[in-house]
């Protein structure tokens, strides 16, 4: 048994795909530059010009060819049936059927051709007309394939992607569109061929000399005339005028990408979102190459009564055969002797004919169509480019529309460096959590967060809430144009003052008052970290807080945190409820919450927005991110306030948390919590919400620098993190962890090192010089060759792929749809989603005015002791906590609401230290 080693640096398990015919993504693949696309035409056009002599010399010399040809397609045929037959009886595929039915139709084709070498006149013109018929075809096919291929270009949108490959099902039928009127001048075309053709078969029956003569005239009656026609009716405005130049460059164009799309690729031509040519037996470059040849066979048939090599004394009289072999080789010998002039013309007659043929019909029929599709859709320039979207929205929009429910359910994240196909991500491994690291500046937010989130919002079924802890303006307009553009309410919140806002009380959300009073208390410990574990000391003071805390919340209907503040800072108003001294051991709760109530729009309370009802009824409630779907964006300025906002992030999650646990029957929403710099919310609260989310609809999306920032003051949620979540991506490897992490989860793979003998001149030979031992100087140039094992990702080649800035490494823990990679590290380049331009408009841009749903945060940031009163928002007793009869029971007044015991607190409404 040998090692399971990878032969390939690309994962992709194309097995396990399943079908990707239906994909709508149609990405185009760039397995070659124009030079080499180049290169493979006119290479493919060189052994055309070999085949057709070899054509017309087997023709001409074994008579009997035909015969044997037609016997091997008896034999193939005979092959395909058993080959079916077996397919029906036991389900099994013949391997390469594709390519052995063109050889058979080839072989079959080449028989039926020798065959019907003419025996009159007539014979040649129809066969050179049979051949045009199929040029055409070839030229028609041709069309439909390189059209559609630049229709679904990346910088067209989607409808008028659709609406241009629709045109290419028109060409022959139907009204002709005003945007692509050229499609006249394809039908005027090939009705000038028909006539032609015609009028060449008739020809050959007039009284024009010797019957050579005829077939020769009937055969320039077909030929000459096209080009000439083209530049008159351009000329007049007969059919849309189109420049020559343009036309004959399309036409280039299209047999060039007709020859190299898809050679040397041929697993990314099997991977889910690539283009493939709508007409299936063109998809392999080995087909279209012998469609292709049995064309320039066919018009290398027709070719002999115009070859001068066949001197005038060479006749063919009416139903007489072609000179014998032996008169064709004397008449060679007799034009060698005399100079050999009409040799040279006829061979470049032959070698250069078929292609020029096939490529003149081409030009004549579709280039002006080709050019029109090259100035709609291909050129740098074209006028039908996207002038709004990017290729990378065009691609989201494709996948957003796609008919395909499996490639519809799947994220775009980039386009894998090794195939060149582009890498989808199934939103069902993205519901078990995703978690990106990079180093400052590695394109975490631009090239992970930002594009993952708008095509979340883009998808229109779920939810999306962004906890930005840095602050990232551009980040925040690409999730409000986003959201716009899709039609998605957006919300925002912002701890920043002189901004607007809209309130976010967690006293206030829908689901609150649902809990009871020690689900409620747990709820605001957990998300204040303020549960610092069982250990001797810190379960002391978790207990102090979670008394006091549950106590008030008994007691009083709380509504906010700044009249929980209030009531902190107010040591009699404890006093009549529990004891003194735990309301002293509460300090630290009193501080957290005392930092919280400076935040308006986080306490925001109905009597408070009694002018401004619209703004209470469309604050944010995480509960109705889980029934409709919305963008909740919470924009919080760590710089300013580190220790609020990471408060204010941590009661976001616990609140979804909660209200997802208690989900109503209308309730189904999927909700996608993105969490930038999540390292600073980090605790052992967060850890059991991450591990729980999945089960609750709750879907992850974190960010941070390095694996390093999970662990820290007695808590490390590493394995967590890495446990629970089956989407990583890595953004510039520059740590040896990180790199040595990549290397070892890339997997093995099968390397060859070979060995040599070389001789050495001890005289000059210098071995600490690079190039002393070269491969080239092998002797005999035989080398030793032995097979290795090593990692599919080698050192050097991550840290060379982590240098690239719009390059990362992605891992998915399983395979779902499209995405099948068996778990092993892919390197992908992602295109940025929005311009250079667009990200610095969008960085710098103004942030939005306020409305009767959201107002302006005050500049102020303190909390004035009394300002609850002023505002009517005096905590009310619970009316199920008989507070008047049990205060009374105890011969004890209740206490002041307004804080009058000044004792416990300082004039700026803070908590003294007790």
């Amino acid at each position: 048994m040998r090692l399971k080693l990878a032969r390939t640096r690309d994962p992709l398990e194309v097995a396990k795909l399943g079908s990707t015919e239906d994909t709508e993504l149609n990405f185009r693949l760039r397995t070659q530059s124009e030079l080499e696309a180049q290169g493979t035409m006119l290479g493919r056009f060189f052994i055309y010009g070999l085949i057709s002599p070899l054509t017309v010399m087997l023709v001409l010399l074994v008579p009997h060819l035909g015969w044997w040809c037609v016997a091997a397609a008896i034999v193939y045929i005979s092959w395909q049936l058993l080959g079916l037959l077996f397919e029906f009886l036991f389900a099994w595929q013949p391997a390469g059927r594709h390519m052995r039915a063109t050889i058979g139709a080839v072989i079959a084709f080449v028989g039926f051709l020798s065959l019907a070498v003419p025996k009159a006149p007539t014979a040649h013109v129809f066969l050179f007309s049979l051949a045009i018929a199929f040029t055409v075809l070839l030229g028609n096919t041709i069309m439909r394939q390189v059209g559609t291929w630049m229709a679904v270009n990346m910088r067209i949108d989607w409808e008028t992607s659709q609406t241009w490959r629709h045109y290419l099902t028109r060409i022959w039928k139907g009204p002709i569109p005003a945007e692509c009127p050229e499609i006249l001048t394809a039908r005027a075309a090939v009705a000038v061929l028909t006539v032609l053709a015609f009028a060449g078969l008739i020809s050959t029956g007039l009284p024009l000399g010797s019957p050579r003569t005829r077939v020769i005239l009937s055969l320039l009656t077909i030929i000459l005339p096209p080009p000439f026609l083209w530049v008159v009716w351009n000329l007049s405005g007969i059919v849309p005028v189109m420049s020559l130049q343009r036309t004959l460059g399309a036409t280039g164009n299209a047999f060039r990408t007709w020859f190299s799309y898809g050679a040397g690729s041929p697993t990314a031509m099997f991977a889910a979102g690539v283009f493939r040519f709508p007409t299936r037996w063109c998809r392999d470059p080995a087909v279209r190459d012998l469609a292709t040849l049995g064309i320039v066979i066919l018009l290398s048939v027709g070719l002999p009564p115009l070859i001068p090599l066949l001197p005038s004394a060479i006749v063919i009289p009416n139903n007489a055969d072609y000179p014998s072999g032996v008169s064709l080789l004397n008449a060679v010998g007799d034009e060698v002797s005399h100079g050999g002039g009409n040799i040279v013309i006829s061979f470049l007659l032959v070698f250069f004919g078929p292609t020029i043929f096939i490529f003149g019909y081409t030009w004549f029929v579709f280039g002006s169509l080709l050019a029109r599709y090259e100035m709609a859709l291909e050129d740098h320039d074209a006028y039908l480019k996207s002038k709004t979207n990017t290729e990378w929205d065009n691609a989201v929009n494709r996948l957003v529309s796609s008919n395909d429910e499996r490639e519809k359910r799947h994220l775009f994240l980039g386009i894998a460096i090794f195939g060149g196909y582009p890498v989808l991500l199934d939103r069902k491994l993205l519901n078990e959590h995703a978690h990106l690291t990079g180093d400052t500046g590695a394109g975490k937010t631009s090239l992970g967060i930002a594009p993952m989130i708008t095509q979340l919002i883009a998808a229109q079924d779920c939810s999306v809430i962004v906890l930005d802890l840095k602050g990232d303006m551009a980040l925040f307009e690409t999730a409000r144009l986003e959201a716009e553009r899709s039609r998605r309410p957006f919300k925002w919140f912002t701890n920043v003052a002189e901004r607007s806002s809209f309130a976010f009380n967690p006293f206030l959300q829908t689901h609150f008052p649902t809990m009871n009073p020690n689900q409620q208390t747990q709820t605001v410990l957990q998300a204040l970290s303020l549960d610092y574990g069982e250990a001797y000391g810190r379960g002391f003071y978790s207990a102090m807080n979670e008394v006091v805390l549950l106590n008030y919340l008994k007691h009083f209907q709380l509504r906010s945190f700044r009249e929980l503040h209030r009531l902190l800072s107010d040591q009699g108003s404890y006093g009549q409820i529990g004891e003194s001294a735990d309301w002293k051991n509460a300090r630290h709760l009193a501080a957290l919450v005392s930092r919280l109530a400076s935040i308006p729009a986080l306490n925001r309370t109905p009597e408070e927005l009694a002018t401004q009802p619209e703004a209470f009824d469309e604050r944010i409630d995480v509960g109705e991110t889980l029934r409709n779907s919305q963008v909740n964006y919470f924009y919080l300025a760590s710089a300013l306030e580190p220790n609020s906002a990471t408060a204010i992030a941590k009661m976001v999650l616990y609140s979804l948390f909660t209200a997802a646990a208690r989900r109503k029957k209308d309730q189904t929403k999927q909700v996608y919590l993105v969490v930038d710099e999540f390292q600073r919310i980090v605790s052992d609260s967060v850890e059991i919400v991450l591990q729980l989310a999945r089960s609750m609809n709750i879907s992850f999306i974190i960010a941070h620098q390095s694996t390093g920032q999970l662990k820290g003051s007695g808590i490390d949620v590493t394995s967590t993190v890495e446990s629970c979540t089956a989407v990583k991506q890595i953004f510039r490897v520059s740590s040896p962890d990180e790199v040595r992490k990549v290397v070892e989860a890339s997997g093995n793979a099968l390397y060859h090192t070979a060995a040599w003998r070389q001789k050495i001149d001890p005289s000059s030979f210098d071995d600490d010089a690079d190039d002393s031992f070269d491969i080239r100087t092998a002797e005999e140039g035989m080398v030793q060759v032995t097979e290795v094992a090593g990692p599919r990702l080698e050192r050097n080649t991550v840290i060379e792929l982590s240098a690239d800035p719009q390059s990362s490494f992605v891992r998915f823990t399983s395979g779902s749809g499209y995405t099948q990679f068996s778990g092993y590290f892919v390197p992908i380049t992602t295109p940025f989603h929005i311009s250079e331009k667009n990200y610095d408009d969008r960085n710098i841009a103004e942030w939005p005015d306020p409305t009767a749903a959201a107002w302006r945060n005050p500049l102020e940031s303190g909390v004035r002791e009394n300002d609850d009163i002023q505002n009517g928002t005096t905590p009310r007793f619970n009316s199920n906590f008989d507070w008047e009869s049990r205060l009374a029971g105890e011969g004890k007044q209740p206490p002041p609401l307004n804080g009058a015991d000044q004792s416990s607190s300082n004039p700026d409404g803070e908590p003294s230290e007790p």
